[in-house]
């Protein structure tokens, strides 16, 4: 699933209409007092992530885990003046390795959300800035661990954070999954298919078999790519037959070795089209939309809590902030106790009583838009926001 630069674009100014809480623009401290904003990273950039973790500490700003927030929007407790919820998706490994020792060095809390199906074994712990600040590391090597910041933390570095008491780990769905919902043929995966778990199509063509295991990119080579959305956002998926399946892989591997101008991928679409095997996708109905989301989130949670304990994965983070009434259906006959979004028109911050399903959350951009010393002027992280627009850099 691809966002465009004019979709990117007004959903940003839709937020600033309708979705930005009161303090990003009057920058006062009472436009807080009946709320708690909800920030979100992603990929942690340590230079960033320690300057607003210094603003929020020199500001006063305590915070909070997950426990502490949901409890405040059920009313069960009391809502501590200048108080926020960090939380971090996806659980790359910029996390472990800047991410969890800057919390603890300057004791801020924070909930990452993980996707359990990506998460893989690892015999030990890879180095951090802790390593460096011990002299045990230099900061090169903790940078070069994972340059793009397209590897995921391991179970053992999710056991260490939990256990350390700084951080709750929660789920983020099993693979970020997302579903085909129309036949249109859009591409045929390849070896410039993007494989990184967080951003890759191919989740699309996952199952529970894929669990824990590394993905083989060669594996998918010349399988369709159709019209796709989250599953999370409850629409008909496709059921692909399949002798599709077999048809494609087949085809891609008898192409010609050389190939510069992807005429594989024209012949192998028009010899898809004329063999009549998409006439056997069959679309799902209401009843197997949400046992396949029910699914996922209940998977989700198990393997969370297999690895991690019962304390783990008991909050929900829906990938794309693309969710709906199915999701939420799901989430609550399966006992999950909240569920968070992004911008949503309508509600600017959350409050107690608002209840714990639709939670909103802001982009760490605005984070520097609180009330107190050094803070920013929302023009300037507009400007930043554009700025990475028009390079086309993305969102997550």
């Amino acid at each position: 699933m691809k966002f465009s630069l004019g979709s990117q674009i007004l959903g940003e100014v839709r937020s600033v209409l309708y979705g930005y809480p009161d303090f990003v623009f009057s920058g006062r401290s009472k436009d807080l007092k009946n709320g708690i904003p909800v920030f979100v990273y992603h990929t942690i950039d340590p230079g960033q992530f320690e300057a607003d973790l210094i603003f929020l500490k020199e500001n006063g700003y305590r915070t909070l885990s997950m426990d502490g927030f949901i409890s405040i929007l059920n009313r069960k407790g009391a809502l501590p003046e200048k108080s926020v919820l960090l939380t971090v998706d996806d659980g790359r490994s910029s996390f472990w390795r800047y991410g969890f020792p800057l919390l603890e060095k300057y004791g801020m809390k924070a909930t990452l959300f993980v996707n359990p199906g990506w998460v893989l074994d690892a015999g030990a712990c890879r180095k951090s800035l802790k390593d460096v600040w011990n002299g045990d590391a230099k900061l090169h090597e903790i940078d070069g661990l994972d340059p793009g910041d397209t590897i995921l933390c391991t179970w053992p570095e999710l056991r260490a954070v939990l256990n350390s008491g700084v951080v709750n780990i929660e789920s983020h769905t099993l693979f970020h999954k997302e579903i085909f919902i129309n036949d249109r043929i859009v591409d045929f995966i390849d070896d410039k298919t993007s494989f990184v778990p967080y951003c890759t199509p191919v989740t699309a063509w996952l199952t529970p078999d894929d669990i824990g295991k590394s993905i083989i990119p060669e594996k998918y080579y010349g399988l369709p790519l159709m019209m796709s959305a989250p599953l999370m956002q409850g629409l008909p998926g496709l059921k692909i037959p399949e002798a599709v399946k077999a048809f494609c892989t087949a085809r891609y591997a008898g192409r010609p070795c050389k190939d510069d101008n992807n005429a594989w991928k024209k012949a192998l679409f028009h010899d898809l089209k004329r063999s009549g095997l998409l006439n056997g996708i069959e679309s799902q109905d209401a009843e197997a939309i949400f046992k396949d989301v029910r699914q996922d989130l209940s998977i989700a949670r198990d393997i969370i809590q297999h690895k991690l304990g019962p304390d783990a994965g008991n909050h929900l983070c829906i990938p794309y902030s693309m969710g709906s009434s199915v999701a939420e259906q799901a989430a609550i006959s399966l006992g999950i106790k909240s569920c968070f979004l992004g911008v949503r028109a309508g509600k600017r911050i959350n409050s107690p009583g608002d209840g714990t399903l639709r939670i909103v959350r802001l982009k760490h951009d605005f984070l520097h838009t609180l009330p107190g010393i050094g803070r920013k002027k929302p023009s300037s992280v507009y400007w930043i926001k554009v700025y990475r627009r028009l390079r086309r850099i993305s969102v997550y």
